[in-house]
């Protein structure tokens, strides 16, 4: 895997993890079932939580780490999400459907300290949650040059302020549909708008668009 590793954690052969728990919640069955297996087999314990407001009940007598692995919208919902509770360190972690590095910047926005994808090979997701159970983060390489590129010299292309709200909610993992409701335009008129927008940034697609106006700052509320 080609990474980046913030600030010393190592993507290949991780270390096992001594008395580190990793917490599925919002996981689909059969992912959550590999991922258990997966996680056991490199020292760590891997169980199921039906519902992240059983967090604070399933750690009160805890100590140790645990690595909360769930979706971006539960991740969301949460936020801000507990660092500690009780004498238990708490590691939010997100899993995407979408591997996008625009929608693994909206998870490390929302605070997740690892974040991974349900296509991932395993090796890849234990070392992710490997470095985020001892401090570090794993990012792969186009997430790490989109978060690195310069800001110095870009000029801020010149967006409408409706634009820059779509852009926004976009980042944020709101569907074309869900926008265009909130809009009040058709779905296919929506997905024009947006190639509009798009094409205004210079970008041939949303991915593009959303690590442009990140660059440029229109992301910012």
């Amino acid at each position: 895997m080609s990474a980046t590793v913030v600030p010393h954690a190592r993507a290949s052969a991780p270390a096992p993890s001594t008395g580190v728990t990793v917490l599925l919640c919002d996981v689909r069955p059969v992912a959550a079932h590999g991922i258990s297996a997966a996680v056991q087999q490199h020292g760590m314990r891997g169980e199921r939580l039906r519902d992240l407001a059983d967090l604070p009940t399933r750690l009160a007598e805890e100590t140790g780490t645990f690595v909360v692995l769930t979706s971006l919208e539960t991740m969301r919902s949460a936020s801000p999400f507990p660092r500690r509770i009780g004498e238990a360190r708490v590691v939010p972690a997100v899993l995407l459907e979408d591997p996008s590095p625009a929608q693994h910047m909206a998870a490390l926005r929302a605070g997740a300290r690892a974040v991974t994808h349900s296509g991932a090979p395993l090796a890849e997701l234990i070392a992710v949650l490997s470095a985020a159970a001892r401090g570090g983060t794993v990012l792969s390489a186009p997430v790490a040059r989109a978060l690195v590129m310069p800001l110095a010299g870009v000029r801020t292309p010149d967006v409408p302020a409706e634009e820059r709200n779509w852009l926004r909610q976009l980042a944020r993992g709101v569907s074309v549909a869900e926008l265009a409701l909130r809009s009040s335009y058709s779905e296919r008129e929506m997905y024009r708008l947006l190639n509009r927008a798009y094409q205004r940034l210079g970008a041939a697609n949303r991915t593009e668009a959303l690590l442009v106006a990140q660059r440029a700052g229109l992301l910012a509320v």
